[in-house]
């Protein structure tokens, strides 16, 4: 089939969709997810089950109910996992050593809708399809009343931020390193963000 004249649609995901989330965040997170639910896991389980597990959860931020999907002919081709941040500094305690740089950026910019993570796999790179789940999280954040997007990014992810840049978001903070033995330092983290049209805030 044409590459015209393939159906794409970005849908709200489903509870049954929480393997492909797992695997699409832990693609956007460079191994960082799997690394986390790996030290959660029960005896026997697998981190990517683990994570599918917790994407399952109707309640708190990863949850499936954040997650909007890009499908081709009926295919998962890639994922936009965004929402608003409360109100107010985020609970630091329990956190896992590899979540404290990214949750000290997200308490710089609360009440803003952050777009945790965009991915698309492999195979359905150099498509427009970042371009099309990033318009598409930033219509949501107008409907939720709010004036702008947040994300994170590593400094090193040269073509995330290209298109970031590109699409008008602008470097506003940015923190040390990942410290992790398993990672080969995937570099400092940068939080950027967009003001979007004004929001009537009846």
């Amino acid at each position: 089939m044409s590459t015209a004249l393939r159906e794409r649609v970005i849908v709200p995901a489903r509870r049954a969709d929480t393997q492909h989330i797992a695997a699409l965040i832990d693609q956007a997170g460079e191994g960082i997810p799997e690394a986390i639910w790996a030290d959660y896991t029960q005896p026997g389980q697998s981190p990517m089950a683990f994570g599918a597990e917790r994407a399952g959860s109707d309640e708190g931020n990863f949850s499936w109910k954040n997650v909007q999907l890009l499908n081709e002919d009926g295919r998962v081709k890639g994922m936009l996992f965004a929402y608003r941040l409360p109100e107010g500094a985020p609970d630091m305690t329990d956190l896992h050593p590899l979540e404290v740089t990214l949750v000290e950026l997200e308490a710089l910019v609360p009440e803003s809708y952050y777009i945790n993570a965009v991915a698309v796999y492999p195979n359905a790179r150099g498509m427009g399809h970042g371009t099309r789940l990033m318009q598409r999280a930033e219509q949501q954040a107008v409907a939720e009343g709010c004036d702008r997007c947040t994300l994170i990014v590593f400094a090193h992810n040269q073509g995330a931020l290209r298109l970031y840049r590109s699409l008008g978001y602008r470097q506003i903070a940015e923190r040390g390193p990942v410290d992790d033995p398993r990672f080969n330092a995937l570099g400092a983290c940068l939080l950027m963000e967009k003001y979007l049209q004004p929001v009537n805030k009846k």
